[in-house]
């Protein structure tokens, strides 16, 4: 992924973002003026994140415990730009909360 896809799409000039999943987390960066959001919280083991000085990647935008909430991401787009919820469940939970939101608006 870093080695094939994502030189491609950082030199990409219409590209505003990039989607991704498997870590089973969630996270979220802005590099070079794009969003890099991995979400995968769908319901499998979900990985413990580093917090604090111990981080894997110090610019991750979503300052959420260790143990983040199940989660899926809701994108609505409008003539501005594109508006982000991700939604969270935690574990035995039966209601889904927003855990983080953001825009992206169009160049």
């Amino acid at each position: 992924m870093q080695r094939d896809l994502l030189p491609a799409f950082m030199a990409a000039k219409k590209t505003l973002a990039m989607m991704t999943g498997h870590v089973h987390s969630y996270e979220r960066f802005a590099r070079a003026g794009k969003a890099l959001v991995v979400s995968g919280g769908g319901g499998g083991p979900r990985a413990r994140l580093s917090t604090g000085k111990d981080r894997r990647h110090d610019d991750d935008l979503y300052k959420g415990p260790a143990l983040r909430d199940f989660n899926f991401v809701v994108l609505t787009v409008d003539e501005k730009g594109i508006a982000v919820e991700v939604r969270g469940l935690p574990k035995g939970g039966t209601a889904f909360s927003a855990m983080d939101r953001f825009f992206l608006p169009f160049p």
